[in-house]
């Protein structure tokens, strides 16, 4: 692939998932600012809590789009929180954060998996996917 093309895919996933409302939890400060650097360039609101209470409160006041839970949470388990998550708003996606080795991530309900090592790549296939999922939802409502 040249890099003419790439740059090319790459605005189109921007394009796809700019304007999203994202929850991040997650207490390590390389995927706070990993994501508050990839999500400013495009047109997303981030809110980062750095543990699951937080994460709670920020729900209603966020009023996000998606939830992305890091597997490690310093308070709470990560896959009682996406529970707790459904409970409160059931059509709400989340989204984690896992290595392959975590196989209970990827065998919950979750809306989408990022797989740790992370890339930019992994990141907007996943929140696009929450964008397509929204835009369909919006249509049938």
């Amino acid at each position: 692939m040249s890099k003419e093309s790439a740059q090319k895919d790459f605005g189109k996933l921007c394009r796809r998932v700019g304007g999203l409302r994202v929850l991040l939890a997650t207490n390590n400060p390389f995927v706070a600012h990993y994501f508050e650097q990839v999500l400013d360039m495009d047109n997303c609101f981030l809110s980062v809590e750095c543990d699951g209470r937080s994460a709670e409160g920020g729900l209603n006041a966020a009023d996000p789009d998606v939830v992305v839970l890091d597997e490690h949470l310093v308070d709470m388990d990560t896959l009682g929180l996406a529970r707790a998550v459904h409970g409160w708003r059931p059509n709400l996606p989340v989204i984690f954060i896992a290595p392959e080795q975590r196989r209970e991530f990827y065998n919950s309900d979750a809306f989408a998996v990022i797989q740790k090592p992370f890339c930019l790549d992994s990141v907007f296939m996943a929140l696009g996917k929450v964008a397509e999922h929204g835009k369909l939802q919006a249509q049938t409502a």
